[in-house]
């Protein structure tokens, strides 16, 4: 059984959230875009932070310049920053929802 990377099985499954929430209109719930913010945030973890971590660790030396490196840092606080106020306002959600139903 030939190997896949777990960076393209989060690429794929981060994208297939998207699209999901986009194509079906009955999807777009306060839940489910949190959901896809949580995707996106994982894109930018993926794409953005997971490449100059990899070569900085394994060459111990950061080729790209100062300020690449200033971007490359705001890069990996933002999603995470982003995941933390997810989970924050996903939790606010369900309290609502379980304690305060408006139905």
């Amino acid at each position: 059984m030939p190997r896949v990377s777990n960076t393209r099985i989060l690429i794929v499954g981060n994208a297939l959230v998207c699209i999901a929430v986009y194509t079906n209109h009955s999807m777009r719930t306060v839940t489910n875009i949190f959901i896809v913010n949580l995707a996106v945030a994982d894109f930018f973890v993926i794409l953005f932070c997971l490449p100059p971590t990899v070569v900085w660790d394994v060459t111990e030396t950061w080729f790209m310049g100062k300020t690449m490196c200033k971007i490359v840092l705001y890069f990996q606080v933002s999603p995470t920053s982003a995941r933390i106020f997810y989970l924050f306002f996903d939790n606010q959600d369900f309290h609502t929802i379980t304690f305060r139903p408006t139905f």
